[in-house]
């Protein structure tokens, strides 16, 4: 058991050094020997017990100064990058990028407290976001969180205790305003499409109703000329890492396979293009 300089008892692993300064030792859970040191005995006291809990409840330490953004991109690394579709992966960096980065990508893990993650929710549905897109990504990032806290890295995860705004239905549709094109409109729209690729890809897109990686996607072997119909197989996304590129892969979803039948328009647009 340690003394102070006057040869007061302090505690086990607690002493003092010549220069005042208390220190405390224990071992943490990986088996490294560790000290604290403070000016006050009080405060070393609470951060030598905080330690033991740790230590006793298996807590690695090794987490302690992590930042979010540091975790997050472990995580991804570790259990979504080659589990999951790399579009999936893309979705994710920029649900974490716009959303969660801004307000706790530079706090330690272990600081993001409930009141942090309440103030997102509600800076998110004040910038008009719908209330199912916030709840959403939200349960992205408390899978982060619960992660972390499973394994023990951060000793509470602060996704709890949280309050979501009621889903309006009068401000989802004032935010969320979809119609139509007008006779009228689509008539200029194709009028002003140029005699490009990407002219025709719009025109395409407005034929048959395919979505835009689904068209961009398409190979001569998917277009079939005698019967008047379209294969959609694959789905083109483009990522954006640092860098922006293209890939081909399977469609969103299985039911997205599908055949589609090519209206006159679109049979002669496809024509056209193939003989230019």
């Amino acid at each position: 058991m340690g003394k102070s300089l006057k040869g007061k008892e302090l505690g086990k692993g607690i002493s003092q050094r010549k220069d005042g300064r208390y220190v405390g030792r224990y071992i943490d859970a990986q088996g490294v020997r560790r000290s604290i040191y403070s000016n006050k005995l009080s405060e070393l006291r609470r951060q030598l017990i905080e330690a033991q809990y740790k230590t006793n409840n298996n807590i690695s330490t090794c987490g302690s100064e992590m930042t979010v953004d540091a975790w997050f991109e472990k995580w991804l690394e570790t259990y979504k990058v080659g589990k999951v579709k790399p579009q999936t992966v893309s979705n994710i960096k920029s649900m974490y990028g716009t959303t969660y980065k801004p307000y706790i990508g530079k706090k330690k893990l272990k600081d993001v407290t409930p009141f942090d993650m309440q103030k997102i929710i509600n800076c998110e549905y004040t910038r008009g976001l719908a209330v199912s897109s916030i709840k959403s990504r939200f349960a992205s990032i408390k899978g982060i969180f619960t992660k972390a806290h499973n394994l023990k890295i951060i000793p509470n995860t602060p996704c709890v205790d949280l309050s979501f705004p009621k889903d309006n239905k009068q401000r989802k549709y004032a935010c969320k305003e979809r119609r139509a094109l007008t006779r009228e409109e689509e008539k200029f729209f194709l009028e002003m499409l140029p005699n490009k690729p990407w002219g025709y890809l719009l025109k395409l897109l407005l034929y048959t109703g395919l979505r835009a990686g689904e068209a961009c996607a398409l190979q001569w072997k998917h277009i079939d000329f005698e019967r008047a119909i379209i294969y959609v197989e694959q789905n083109s996304v483009v990522y954006d890492d640092g860098k922006c590129y293209r890939e081909i892969g399977s469609t969103k979803t299985a039911k997205s396979n599908r055949i589609v039948p090519m209206t006159e328009e679109a049979y002669m647009l496809l024509t056209e293009y193939k003989l230019r």
